[in-house]
């Protein structure tokens, strides 16, 4: 069951981030499905290694802690960013 759930919601968030891309800047639909799945195999290559060089320097929670953090900036920023990328939408007069 597990094996079938991660690929859900990795499916899931990808098409929750592609709309959003499309609407900021006039991006198109296929353009922004290129972005959000260069993303994913950028992190999904090079995060690994990354992450075992960190452990390997420093120590295994050491580096699990910095993935921690970054996702919690990545939280951070992206809610400070959307006002200044995606303008607010005005009430019909």
């Amino acid at each position: 069951m597990t094996g079938r759930a991660s690929p859900a919601r990795a499916r899931w968030s990808v098409s929750n981030v592609i709309p959003v891309l499309g609407h900021v800047r006039g991006i198109q639909a296929g353009t922004a499905l290129a972005a959000v799945a260069t993303m994913g195999y950028l992190g999904l290559l090079a995060g690994p290694p990354l992450i075992g060089l960190t452990a390997h320097v420093t120590s295994l929670p050491v580096a699990l802690g910095l993935v921690s953090a970054f996702c919690a900036a990545i939280g951070v920023g992206g809610r400070a960013l959307v006002p200044a990328v995606i303008p607010a939408r005005r009430a019909p007069s």
